[in-house]
């Protein structure tokens, strides 16, 4: 069985949603964090703790990566 994390990107904004293999979800303006909250599983896995903000709202504007 494979470990998938799924990393958003939304282009204009430094705004990154990253989901867990777990399915919580966050959001981070630093890589570095995202990648740390990812790896630490399961510590802080609950709802995400920083809202969109209008720039982010369009689904259809963003790049996904998935990493298994």
């Amino acid at each position: 069985m494979s470990t998938r994390y799924r990393v958003e990107w939304y282009p204009g904004t430094d705004r990154l949603h990253g989901v867990c293999h777990c399915g919580a979800d966050h959001f981070a303006d630093d890589p570095g964090r995202m990648w740390q909250w990812l790896l630490a599983h399961p510590v802080g896995h609950q709802l995400a703790d920083l809202p969109l903000d209008d720039a982010c709202a369009d689904p259809d504007h963003r790049v996904s990566i998935d990493i298994e």
